[in-house]
């Protein structure tokens, strides 16, 4: 198995190019984070920015 940054995750999984962007009904929003934050091989999670159509990404 690769080392983390050569592909793959420690998990196994394959490791995104950057960054990623999610996006989330408003109000689910702090809890998507948290289980974003908490999912190995993501490195960190940006605070949550809210759009005008009740987005938050």
């Amino acid at each position: 198995m690769a080392s983390p940054g050569r592909g793959r995750a420690s998990s196994g999984l394959p490791e995104a190019a950057g960054t990623l962007q999610i996006l989330t009904p408003a109000g689910s929003a702090a809890d998507v984070a948290a289980q974003v934050a908490a999912t190995p091989g993501i490195a960190g999670v940006m605070p949550v920015q809210s759009a005008a159509d009740g987005c938050a990404c």
